[in-house]
């Protein structure tokens, strides 16, 4: 969905001054609709509207705005402090010849059998077009049969495969988590249920913008056990559910190759001994919030002042997390978990295809639109808004830093 508004003074919301919405098919567009129909003031907008009908009569708020320059910079380490402490390794290759061959060339001492993972710079999601390749020169082959072949992409991004991945039951396993980006001039609004921040909301917006995280993060499996030594296996590699879904494997040892956090910890506790499930609440959150934090903080200020408005963007970030060794072995003191940010998608995918998924998913929908509708953000505050209501999202100011405090990251997901 996109979003067009009309700039106005904000009015009471009555029967003259009902705001309508038009929601275009495609990922979550039901969930959507149903989120809309229980909330009074709103009312859809048909097609036998005039224009004119439309300019003097409602706001008209579609929930895609063209964001994807996040993916971009957060895929290439857009970052104050050191980009591997957050990522892997990335580079923007443009598709042509003398681009894919200057990469290739660039290699320093490189091993002939390093991994790499390849991605389309933008324009698809649920594991189009992704492959893995050893070495540059194997990357460069296959990108240059595509350029041969006359490909419609304009970039692709590479990044270093992480080759030691933290596995769950012997397989690869990632971390989908939910971000809302917000833009309003109107920042000194507080939404409805957001964990109270120590920063004014003025300190904590950032040239209009105000950043949330979302409690209700999830993990996605792979379907087969995890090996480097067949890379065209996507069963074993991608852990997209439009890819695993097609394995035969696909749901046997967990619901949709879904779990919750705390069944990760729960995993880990089997593999690994007591004490091992802890690391899910008290390593890898705080590190997935300070990620986060410093993702957008470096990344919003890409955005041109002409494009702002008054949008909002509901993120999926993926994350992985290196086995360097468990924190508990002997000598493996300098050798903590660390998570890594692999991925940013400006469109996650909003299907509810297990129990966990159909609890998650429309609480995410639900705090987004709580934030973005009933608070007052863009729109007059609903009047039946419940503003008791607990929300998921916790505000991360993008004025100050973030301390990744373990109590904190805990509290939130207890």
């Amino acid at each position: 969905m996109e979003e067009q508004h009309q700039r106005r003074q904000a009015s009471p919301v009555g029967p003259a001054h009902r705001l309508r919405y038009r929601i275009a098919n495609g990922n979550g567009a039901e969930l959507i609709r149903r989120q809309f129909r229980v909330r009074k003031g709103w009312s859809p907008l048909t097609s036998a509207v005039g224009e004119q009908s439309v300019q003097e009569r409602q706001r008209d708020i579609l929930a895609r705005a063209d964001l994807i320059w996040c993916q971009y910079r957060s895929s290439l380490g857009a970052l104050d402090q050191d980009r591997e402490a957050f990522a892997p390794q990335s580079f923007e290759i443009f598709a042509n010849l003398d681009a894919v061959t200057a990469w290739r060339d660039q290699a320093q001492n490189e091993a002939n059998d390093k991994l790499y993972i390849v991605k389309p710079g933008s324009g698809t999601n649920r594991g189009v077009g992704i492959f893995m390749a050893r070495s540059r020169a194997g990357v460069a082959r296959a990108l240059t049969e595509q350029i041969d072949c006359g490909t419609n992409r304009k970039s692709w991004v590479v990044q270093d495969y992480i080759e030691r991945p933290l596995l769950v039951h012997g397989r690869k396993f990632d971390i989908r988590c939910f971000a809302l980006l917000v833009f309003s001039e109107n920042s000194s609004v507080m939404p409805l249920g957001t964990q109270d921040s120590t920063a004014s909301p003025a300190e904590g917006c950032e040239q209009g913008f105000r950043l949330y995280l979302h409690d209700q993060a999830y993990v996605r499996t792979s379907s087969r056990p995890y090996s480097t030594k067949n890379l065209e296996d996507r069963f074993v590699h991608l852990t997209n559910d439009a890819v695993q879904s097609k394995a035969r494997e696909y749901g046997r040892a967990e619901a949709a190759n879904k779990l919750s956090f705390d069944q990760l910890a729960e995993a880990l506790e089997a593999s690994e001994g007591p004490g091992a499930g802890a690391q899910v609440r008290e390593s890898f959150w705080p590190q997935i919030r300070t990620i986060c934090h410093e993702t957008f903080r470096n990344a919003v200020t890409a955005i041109q002042p002409s494009r702002r408005g008054r949008r909002f963007e509901l993120f999926g970030l993926d994350f992985m997390i290196t086995d360097e060794g468990h924190p508990q072995e002997a000598g493996a003191e300098d050798k903590v978990r660390r998570v890594q940010l692999i991925e940013v998608n400006e469109n996650p995918c909003l299907e509810r295809v297990c129990p966990l998924l159909a609890a998650i998913i429309p609480k995410v929908i639900d705090d987004t639109f709580a934030i973005v509708l009933d608070s007052g953000v863009f729109f007059p505050a609903s009047q039946d808004a419940n503003t008791h209501r607990k929300s998921g999202f916790e505000e991360l100011p993008l004025g100050i830093p973030i301390a990744s405090d373990a109590e904190d990251s805990k509290e939130r997901l207890d």
